[in-house]
């Protein structure tokens, strides 16, 4: 199996790198980031009020700004996820007693192999704005909480060098660039760590196994019952097994098994109670 910079446990492992995650949020957004405080893989904002919490890929905070850097590579309806990651950011990052004008600069990066949008540009910059009549104009409401969407397959449009490079090694795993060359040696190196191959491989022929399993029930019951509902079910059923294997290995978080297997949150926590 080859193991790529868009395989999210690798992604994930890249930017847990100061250096790297401190040099990709500017080459990205074209600011300084004077010093990148605290990082955090997969981090999880459970909501007091909501059984639906969120597991953010990378969670990063400087002096007065905060980062959410997604990978994405299929569309799971990208507007609502944004939507609804920053208001669980704003609820992290608020503590109880403090005011609204000490919610922090946020940015939600969505780095994409696709094209979320279909319009075939290499980035959309996303901010709220208000309307003028009057005027026929769009201002900016400043609120302080932007959302960028990276298209990779898009990168030969892109105008700026250390961008285009590094969309172009994202979308086709080839490196240019000094940027792109770094994280691509760091995941060359990776690869040689026979331990997390060894977990990389083992959880991605886990899964591929199990959802060839799941398909195979899911359609010979479709078939027998004559019921779609079949072939979910036998998906469903395979990804339950996988996670109680993971489960009873005991080398992975809830939250990492629930990611590898698609499986809510809620019912990892029940699974192993199970155990």
């Amino acid at each position: 199996m080859e193991i790529k910079f868009t395989n999210r446990f690798i992604f994930n492992r890249v930017l847990m790198n100061p250096k790297i995650c401190k040099k990709l949020i500017e080459t990205l957004l074209k600011i300084k980031v004077e010093k990148i405080e605290y990082i955090e893989s997969e981090k999880s904002v459970e909501s007091p009020y909501l059984n639906h919490g969120v597991r953010f890929d990378v969670y990063v905070k400087d002096s007065n700004k905060i980062y959410d850097i997604e990978l994405q590579t299929y569309d799971d309806d990208i507007p609502k996820r944004m939507r609804y990651y920053q208001s669980m950011m704003d609820m992290d990052c608020l503590m109880k007693g403090q005011e609204y004008s000490e919610l922090k600069e946020t940015f939600i990066i969505f780095i994409c192999t696709f094209d979320p949008f279909g319009q075939n540009q290499p980035c959309y910059m996303i901010q709220n704005k208000y309307y003028v009549e009057e005027t026929k104009t769009f201002y900016d409401i400043n609120d302080g909480a932007k959302k960028i969407v990276f298209n990779a397959s898009a990168y030969d449009k892109e105008k700026d060098i250390e961008i285009k490079n590094f969309l172009k090694y994202t979308s086709s795993n080839k490196a240019t660039g000094q940027f792109a060359t770094e994280i691509n040696q760091i995941v060359e190196r990776m690869k040689n760590s026979n331990s997390l191959r060894e977990e990389v491989m083992f959880i991605s022929d886990e899964i591929q196994y199990y959802r060839r399993k799941a398909r195979e029930e899911g359609r010979e019951e479709g078939l027998l019952e004559g019921r779609e509902e079949g072939r979910e079910e036998g998906r469903l059923e395979g990804n339950r097994e996988n996670a109680l294997k993971m489960l009873k290995d005991n080398e992975l978080s809830d939250e990492k098994i629930s990611f590898y297997t698609s499986l809510p949150l809620e019912e990892i926590q029940n699974l192993r109670k199970t155990i």
